[in-house]
């Protein structure tokens, strides 16, 4: 008995479906390996952030500021803490993990530049290379005594004009003494 092939115990139209699938999976792998994203091996750049308080000891029911200094590398920004309308980008948050302290004053950001972006085609507030927070914060009279770790969370969008990487959030402590 001879050899017989895999195409003679195949149907005609179980073939060109067969030919269509690897077409179609071939497209898609080459479109997905020619995109910008994978062209350009794009790497959530690293930002740098450092906080601390302008007064390290507090008496409860005092208030003191919360300064975040942030760093980022060249060509990258990230998005004002102001809202940039409802077809802007989100804006940069912080959020605090404790309930010892409340909000005494708006979040403040260092002067930020209006740049195009192109990725949102919009006229945009942004930080580039180097921001400032402040938020001035109410130690709460419930706070105890004694060496407390303020802890937070820095949530941005970091984009370098043609992309933004997804939200990003960055975990921060510093100590604060209430005596």
């Amino acid at each position: 008995m001879g050899m017989v092939s895999v195409r003679e115990h195949l149907h005609p139209i179980t073939m060109r479906w067969i030919g269509i699938v690897i077409f179609l999976f071939s497209t898609m792998a080459l479109v997905y390996a020619n995109s910008p994203w994978q062209q350009k091996k794009t790497r959530i750049p690293t930002l740098q952030i450092y906080a601390e308080f302008d007064n390290y000891q507090v008496a409860p029911k005092d208030t003191t500021t919360l300064i975040i200094r942030g760093f980022l590398e060249p060509g990258w920004h990230i998005y004002s803490i102001q809202s940039q309308g409802d077809d802007g980008p989100i804006p940069t948050t912080i959020t605090y993990s404790q309930s010892l302290y409340q909000p005494a004053a708006p979040l403040q950001e260092s002067p930020p530049s209006i740049v195009e972006d192109k990725a949102l085609r919009l006229k945009l507030a942004v930080h580039k290379e180097k921001f400032i927070f402040k938020q001035k914060l109410k130690i709460l009279g419930s706070t105890s005594v004694g060496e407390q770790t303020f802890e937070g969370a820095l949530h941005y969008q970091i984009c370098d004009n043609h992309i933004c990487a997804p939200i990003q959030h960055h975990l921060f402590t510093t100590p604060l003494t209430v005596q």
